[in-house]
């Protein structure tokens, strides 16, 4: 579970993502979406905008260095 936060304003919003099971590991977003991933194998895309999980990808033991790649196939 992590928060969204607005970093020009230092506040949380309401928005909570949640659906991992692992440490995230590695994270990237721009103004549409979250790309996540973490200890569980898997990386999982997010509208950052509403919270609704896009997309779940399992088997990805090396998260950290696809994140970016896969952030822009969505």
């Amino acid at each position: 579970m992590y928060r969204v936060w607005n970093l020009k304003t230092n506040t949380s919003s309401q928005l909570t993502l949640v659906g991992h099971e692992g440490t995230v590991r590695s994270l990237q977003f721009d103004k549409e979406k979250v790309v996540s991933g973490a200890n569980d194998c898997t990386i999982r895309i997010w509208n950052i905008n509403t919270g609704e999980l896009i997309a779940t990808l399992e088997g990805f033991y090396f998260f950290f260095l696809i994140s970016s790649f896969i952030s822009s196939l969505f």
